[in-house]
């Protein structure tokens, strides 16, 4: 059956264990401030039995430039974590935001650099008007970091995907408040 937690592709592990006609698979998987743990049990001639918990509002540091470069280099993506978007809106807030800061830093300091913002909604609303929405978001970022960080825009693009890639349950305020975010990711140096 499908998992009873949201799976982050980009950070989950999970090991299987075997014991005669027993198996058991441990699922862990990393979202933003949340820790989701899965237990699933299968024998021979039994039900499934599956256990699942969710860790939330665990002290995680925002991540620092070190932390960002370091993402962006083991990586190849970041996710820029405080951002502020509202339900259905592409506005970007005033800031300052310690992410672009410290992406605009690592861009200064990587001149050959270029990179791809990657926009995500919550699912509210139609596919297409939340591809467009992402879009616009990415867009918003983009804008502020050449207009208030001096970055050239020759070395930014944005896309969006829309709710198609989601860190979180859509079923809770704080899940598409999650999912209402922008990723950095490398692309082609110079």
């Amino acid at each position: 059956p499908a998992p009873f937690i949201y799976v982050n592709l980009m950070n989950f592990r999970f090991m299987t264990f075997k014991s005669k006609s027993q198996y058991k698979t441990i699922l862990v998987s990393k979202v933003a401030n949340s820790l989701s743990l899965q237990i699933n049990e299968v024998a021979e001639g039994e039900k499934l039995k599956s256990t699942a918990f969710q860790f939330a509002k665990f002290n995680i540091k925002q991540p620092g430039l070190v932390h960002l470069s370091s993402a962006l280099e083991n990586n190849g993506y970041a996710v820029l974590q405080d951002l502020e978007y509202q339900s259905g809106s592409s506005h970007l807030g005033e800031g300052p935001f310690q992410s672009l800061v410290q992406l605009a830093r690592y861009l200064k300091v990587n001149q050959t650099e270029r990179i791809i913002l990657v926009g995500h909604t919550d699912d509210v609303g139609s596919l297409l008007e939340n591809i467009n929405l992402s879009k616009k978001r990415a867009t918003a970022v983009v804008d502020r970091l050449v207009k208030r960080y001096g970055i050239k825009a020759e070395r930014l693009s944005s896309h969006g995907v829309g709710y198609l890639n989601p860190i979180a349950r859509n079923n809770t305020k704080k899940g598409r408040e999650l999912n209402r975010r922008v990723e950095v990711v490398l692309g082609k140096s110079e």
